[in-house]
């Protein structure tokens, strides 16, 4: 996905949803710390989340990070970690918002919000 822009940017914000979703219990499994490789897997993961950020439609990014933010707020079954998790990826994604801030379409964002 990162490598065809064009398929980035069409990316709806239901699969962006899904994969950090995806992304976020990769970096929660405990198995890690038990591989070799185990601090590297961990830095790849969170160098593709960047880049998914970086590649992918601002507005359907914080869209889908909004939306699981919602579902976990709304699970007794949703670990803190994982909350945690989203919320330092909503936070990344929000480090350059300056920059990105006029990609935004604010009215889905808000439409989200709303619910939350």
């Amino acid at each position: 996905m990162t490598q065809n822009s064009f398929l980035a940017t069409k990316t709806s914000k239901d699969i962006l949803k899904d994969l950090f979703n995806s992304l976020i219990t990769i970096l929660l499994d405990q198995r890690l710390s038990l591989l070799h490789d185990g601090p590297q897997v961990v830095r790849s993961v969170n160098v593709m989340i960047v880049k998914i950020m970086e590649k992918s439609d601002y507005t359907n990014c914080l869209c889908a990070l909004i939306k699981s933010l919602q579902e976990c707020v709304g699970s007794e079954t949703c670990s803190p970690k994982f909350l945690e998790l989203i919320m330092k990826v909503s936070a990344c994604g929000l480090k350059g918002c300056e920059e990105t801030v006029s990609q935004c379409s604010r009215d889905p964002n808000i439409n989200q919000g709303r619910f939350f």
